[in-house]
């Protein structure tokens, strides 16, 4: 299916990250410059064969870099050098060598070096050695360690090396880590767990996070379990490396895989089976992380949408919610679980039949509506609105959703203006803008709003005033301009009357918005002149007077052509 006819469906083509991983790139964005600097199109979806054409760049680079470093470990400077040299000892002078073969060649050029020094030490007195913070940067504990290590990978054993060398094993070093970190990721958890790697030395994302987990902790129960869980998943499923668990949660904290397995393994006392038992019995990710944590945690029925707990982060509210799955998967009842709705018997029946792509929040919400008698359009209407997303006040909310399921003539259409509408008089603090662009916060107008004996017509009327309102409101904020440049004025007075002093400003008005306030409060059309306000012909300016401890009060509305 071609790109264009993915983004008309609606769909959002998607990077092939296990590819750029490959390639020994860390994210897309390293992913688009590597493109562009060797020429290859920058686009997020390739033909098999345009990924291959980069991954034989990449090895073509590979091969250079370990025929550099050979070249190196030689003792040689170049190329040609190294093809003199070749012809010299007897060997082939082809670039293309195996193994075998380059071992062959550092061997004698070892003996030969070795020859060299020896003649220059019996002379000097000195003796080879090698810095030990190198050996530590390749995660080696001794000299010895260090020429095994230069053995296996078909490198020099001396100890004295130009610092050239130096940096081409730490680069070897650094690539054979991000090999056996993504081909055995089962040894290197192990590894984490035992403490015997450091975070720097961690190439993957998700690794990082599993060494993050294992830092804060201390009990050897726990960071077995941990460990034990971590390992088996890594060898029974492909989950470690994959990146948001649920999409439709976004890019928030906890919602991987990886992150989510770190969460089951923080209720390892609760594992009522061993994980080495459970095996994947689907190829959906998200079906088989939902099938461990049942093996893991539940004797009885859960329904899906449960599985978000574990993808919901750390926080206090996710922690409830994954208690709430392992009450219910002991067998426990929703309704004395810590809810923050108050659950019927039928509502709590109602709560398990919610659909399978809800989320926790909407699943209580669905349950609250179907299970009082209102119906399936009633119950989508209220997970579309604000009230699927908090339970803040819910002992006011509850009487709405009473309210609401007592309309069966209500078009459900109708249910998200309604609640925004309530919200807006009874909870949101409203905000004014005052002359010269000052914005004041105030009580909520209907601070006192109840539903008892409230009409459903009267409702819908101060509901569409109120969005008429909003909707006039939106536009009046959408335009801003630049000031004339005249510059507000000031000026005191003595009312002799009073005996107060009169302070009289002259401000400019400087968008749609306090146009809009001005005309309401001076009973005018002055928010017609937006355009040419914006325009620069004209400037508008609200002649004010204060008269302590009265507020400022708005004279006179004035017009300059500019």
């Amino acid at each position: 299916m071609s790109e264009r006819r993915k983004l008309h469906q609606g769909g959002q083509p998607k990077w092939n990250r296990a590819h750029i991983r490959e390639l020994g790139l860390k994210n897309v964005e390293q992913y688009r410059a590597w493109c562009r600097e060797h020429g290859f199109p920058v686009k997020p979806e390739k033909s098999w064969r345009e990924e291959r054409e980069e991954l034989r760049l990449v090895e073509r680079q590979q091969a250079d870099v370990e025929l550099d470093g050979h070249i190196e470990a030689l003792g040689l400077v170049d190329r040609e050098a190294y093809r003199a040299w070749c012809r010299e000892c007897g060997f082939s002078d082809s670039f293309e060598k195996g193994f075998r073969q380059r071992r062959r060649e550092l061997e004698l050029a070892a003996k030969l070096q070795e020859k060299e020094r020896g003649e220059k030490s019996a002379g000097t007195g000195e003796s080879d050695t090698v810095d030990p913070e190198h050996i530590e940067a390749l995660g080696l504990a001794n000299p010895e360690a260090y020429r095994g290590w230069c053995r296996e990978r078909g490198l020099s054993e001396a100890l004295n090396k130009s610092e050239k060398q130096l940096r081409r094993e730490r680069e070897l070093a650094a690539l054979n880590a991000v090999k056996r970190q993504r081909n055995r990721p089962g040894e290197v958890i192990e590894k984490i767990c035992a403490g015997e790697i450091r975070e720097e030395d961690l190439q993957a994302d998700y690794l990082r996070k599993i060494h993050a987990a294992f830092a804060v902790l201390e009990g050897e129960e726990e960071r077995g379990a941990l460990r034990d869980l971590l390992v088996h998943a890594s060898r029974c499923t492909g989950w470690l490396e994959k990146g948001m668990a649920v999409p439709r949660l976004g890019e928030v904290e906890g919602n991987s895989f990886v992150e989510g397995l770190i969460t089951l393994g923080r209720h390892w006392w609760d594992w009522v089976r061993l994980v080495e038992e459970w095996r994947p019995k689907s190829h959906n990710l998200r079906r088989q992380f939902g099938s461990l944590a049942r093996h893991l945690l539940a004797r009885y029925d859960i329904p899906p949408f449960m599985d978000l707990a574990w993808f919901a982060g750390d926080d206090e509210a996710a922690r409830r919610q994954q208690a709430w799955f392992v009450h219910i998967g002991s067998g426990g009842n929703i309704r004395t679980a810590d809810i923050p709705v108050r659950f019927s018997k039928k509502m709590a029946h109602c709560f398990f039949e919610a659909p399978a792509g809800s989320t926790i929040e909407e699943a209580l919400r669905w349950g609250q509506v179907t299970g009082q008698g209102g119906g399936e359009y009633l119950a989508d209407a209220v997970l579309r609105s604000r009230l699927s997303r908090s339970f803040k006040n819910e002992d006011f909310w509850e009487k709405v959703i009473i309210f609401l399921v007592e309309q069966p003539m209500l078009d459900p259409a109708w249910v998200g203006p309604i609640v925004d509408y309530i919200y807006r008089q009874k909870y949101d603090h409203q905000e004014v803008v005052l002359p010269g662009g000052q914005v004041e916060y105030r009580d909520p107008p209907e601070s006192n709003f109840g539903m008892k004996s409230r009409s459903i017509f009267k409702l819908l009327r101060q509901v569409e005033v109120q969005q008429a309102q909003v909707t006039k409101e939106q536009k009046a904020r959408r335009r801003l301009w630049k000031s004339s440049g005249m510059g507000d004025l000031s000026y005191t007075e003595f009312d002799e009357e009073t005996g107060q002093e009169l302070y009289w400003t002259v401000q400019e008005l400087l968008s749609t918005r306090e146009l809009h306030q001005e005309g309401k409060a001076m009973r005018h059309c002055v928010s017609s002149y937006g355009r040419r306000c914006q325009s620069g012909k004209i400037s508008v300016w609200s002649l004010q007077v204060e008269d302590p401890p009265e507020e400022p009060r708005r004279v006179m509305t004035i017009a300059v052509d500019n």
